[in-house]
């Protein structure tokens, strides 16, 4: 008795979108995870007591760890469309948001190209590297012992 080859069960993964997806939560973990570090070094740059830095570092986890559990029972309850709905819709208003700000630095880079005189069209002269004047020369030979 031959045995019957069952046709492939389609997969329930959509590989198509989850590949973008991934992309996407990869590289917003790791902005996040940039921003907060960038903003310590800033904070320390600025010279801010050690409790401002404790209190800037806990501003990434104050709001999560006050609302993660609330909000995950109004979820279960059935409040998953609000909330995929409200996500579009901030999306769709920071997209909107970032387009604006996009056309306006094209804006005004334009007009000040169009405001400068012909002699500041010039590429500027690049500054000379820095100089450390401390730093021993090589072919500088060690002072002889009297």
């Amino acid at each position: 008795m031959a045995e019957e080859q069952k046709p492939p069960v389609p997969s329930d993964i959509d590989y198509g979108l989850l590949f973008p997806f991934m992309a996407h939560v990869v590289l917003l973990q790791a902005m996040i995870l940039i921003v907060r570090i960038t903003t310590s070094y800033r904070a320390i740059e600025l010279g801010l007591p050690v409790f401002w830095l404790g209190i800037i570092a806990t501003g990434f986890a104050i709001i999560p760890v006050f609302s993660a559990v609330r909000l995950g029972r109004w979820i279960d309850r059935g409040g998953d469309h609000v909330v995929a709905e409200n996500a579009l819709a901030a999306e769709r208003t920071a997209d909107a948001h970032h387009q604006h700000l996009v056309a306006r630095h094209a804006e005004h880079v334009a007009e000040a190209k169009q405001n400068r005189e012909p002699d500041e069209m010039q590429p500027r002269p690049r500054p000379q590297p820095h100089t450390n004047r401390c730093r021993a020369r090589p072919n500088r030979r060690p002072a002889r012992p009297p």
